[in-house]
């Protein structure tokens, strides 16, 4: 399993047990809400931008690193707005360009709720998946979807999008 908050720390890739990386099998889910109270459009755009970043910097990193990944986000996609925005977990060649194109292609308008989004993996049954939630927030009930997929044998991280600065201060 990947530890985040030691990844992050130490700028490397840390795992909490020593399985071989191409036993891990990653789903970076992007949530384009930046508040719990936002309809369609995102509040917070820098915010949400800067977690399109984040998701593309750690694609590239685990892909270049051998572990499968895969991307799942809630935003509408520009060219496709009826259909989910998901990228199964794989460690082909040209997944980092599948990845970054997808991202490319993201809207700052949510197609569903992040909730939803999360409910639909949890129906799937995958188990043996470490996710890497990347939000601005969770709120209660985006935590209970957290909860069904760690009791489905899934392991998940959370790793918080802060807001973007403004001339020193904190857009809050």
């Amino acid at each position: 399993r990947i530890n985040w908050k030691a990844t992050v720390r130490v700028g490397k890739l840390q795992v909490h047990d020593f399985d071989f990386t191409s036993d891990i099998k990653l789903m970076i889910a992007l949530n384009v809400e930046t508040d719990e109270f936002q309809w369609a459009n995102t509040i917070d755009e820098p915010r949400a931008e800067r977690g399109i970043s984040i998701a593309a910097s750690i694609a590239q990193y685990t892909l270049e690193h051998g572990i499968e990944t895969g991307l799942i986000s809630n935003g509408m996609l520009v060219d496709d707005e009826e259909n989910e925005c998901v990228i199964e977990p794989r460690s082909s060649e040209g997944q980092v360009t599948e990845v970054f194109t997808i991202l490319s292609k993201l809207t700052l308008v949510r197609r569903q709720t992040f909730q939803t989004m999360l409910a639909n993996q949890v129906a799937k049954g995958l188990t043996g998946i470490d996710y890497l939630i990347v939000t601005a927030f969770v709120d209660e009930n985006i935590e209970k979807q957290i909860s069904l997929l760690r009791d489905g044998g899934n392991n998940v991280e959370v790793l918080f999008v802060e807001p973007v600065e403004k001339d020193g201060e904190r857009n809050d």
